[in-house]
C-alpha cells in the first residue's frame, strides 16, 4: 500500500481538467456499448464486459497514478502541464486500441481460440505492438513528470524524502 504524502492544497486547475479527460475516457467506454434490442445482443454485450473491466481498471490505475503525483508534488509549470497534455493526449487515444486488446485477449484466456483467428499474424503483431507502445508511451510520460520535479526539487520546496520519491 502506498501512502501518498499531500502536500495539502486545493485541487488545481490542471488536475480538475485533467480529472474531466479522465472521467472522458471512461465514458467512452461506456459510449461504446449499444443498448441490446434482443436477447442475442445483450450476450454480445455481456461477452465485452470483462474486456470493459478489465480496461476500466487500468485507465483508472493510471488515473491514481496521475492523482499521486499532483498530490505529492505541486509543480504546474510549463513542462509539466505540457507533458500532462500529452499524457491525456495518449489515454483518450489508446482507450479504443486497449478495449480491442483485451476483448481478444479475455476470450484468448477464456478458451476461445476463435479470438485472433480473423487477424493475420501481421495483424495481431500489429495490435500488440500499438498496445505495448501506448502504454510505454504514458509511463515515459510518468517518468518525465518525476524527472522534471526531481530536477526542480530546490525551488519546489521538495523535503528529502520527497526527492527520493521523486528520484526513485
Amino acid at each position: 500500500h502506498q501512502v501518498i504524502n499531500v502536500r495539502g492544497r486545493e485541487v488545481s486547475r490542471v488536475e480538475g481538467f485533467s480529472d474531466a479527460v479522465f472521467g472522458f475516457a471512461l465514458t467512452l467506454l461506456v459510449v461504446s456499448l449499444e443498448v441490446a434490442s434482443d436477447i442475442a445482443g445483450l450476450e454480445e454485450i455481456l461477452r465485452g464486459f470483462l474486456p470493459f473491466a478489465v480496461t476500466f481498471v487500468l485507465v483508472c490505475w493510471i488515473w491514481y497514478e496521475h492523482y499521486a503525483f499532483f498530490r505529492k508534488f505541486d509543480a504546474e509549470d510549463p513542462l509539466t502541464i505540457t507533458l500532462n497534455c500529452a499524457l491525456l493526449f495518449l489515454v483518450l487515444f489508446f482507450v479504443y486500441p486497449l478495449k480491442f486488446v483485451f476483448a481478444r485477449v479475455v476470450l484468448l484466456l477464456l478458451g476461445d481460440l476463435s479470438a485472433f483467428r480473423d487477424m493475420s499474424q501481421a495483424d495481431a503483431g500489429l495490435l500488440l505492438w500499438v498496445y505495448s507502445a501506448g502504454f510505454a508511451a504514458m509511463m515515459f510520460v510518468f517518468v518525465l513528470l518525476y524527472w522534471n520535479v526531481y530536477r526542480k526539487r530546490d525551488r519546489l520546496g521538495l523535503t528529502p524524502a520527497q526527492a527520493f520519491d521523486a528520484w526513485a
